[in-house]
């Protein structure tokens, strides 16, 4: 998908709207399958000119496999921290009465667990900058056991 803009440009200098020309603006998405490839296209734009990169975004088409393992994690913490609580008010817990997931998409950027994590940058030389293995998802839930 791509698409093309082109806009007008002005200042305001003393209250006084000047007129600076015009900004040509090119959005596009691509979809690439081998991320081992991302620094190379990303240093290519740069190159050709491109002076403003607003995002790269990585997905996966094993989302699904990924977030049941995360779930899996995520009720095994769970019930580690309960022990924990419980250990330390000198009660013991019982069974999980409720689970609720939460979508940690919604939570990102809210708190311990839920930090939105810059790419993994390598500063090994043979390494490319960007980790395709930086690619994370995460599986948030409220537990209530009695």
């Amino acid at each position: 998908m791509s698409q093309m803009t082109l806009a007008a440009e002005f200042t305001f200098i003393s209250g006084e709207r000047k007129f600076l020309g015009y900004a040509a603006r090119i959005t596009f998405r691509m979809i690439l399958r081998s991320l081992d490839r991302t620094e190379d296209i990303v240093s290519g734009l740069v190159d050709s000119g491109a002076d403003e990169i607003r995002s790269i975004e990585f997905q996966t088409s094993d989302l699904k496999e990924i977030r049941a393992r995360a779930r899996r994690l995520a009720i095994a913490a769970a019930q580690e921290k309960a022990q924990i609580y419980a250990n330390a008010a000198g009660v013991s817990i019982g069974h999980v009465l409720h689970i609720q997931d939460v979508n940690p998409q919604v939570l990102q950027g809210r708190g311990e667990g839920h930090v939105q994590r810059e790419p993994v940058v390598d500063n090994d030389s043979d390494k490319q900058t960007l980790d395709p293995g930086a690619i994370e998802d995460g599986a948030t839930l409220l537990l209530l056991s009695g």
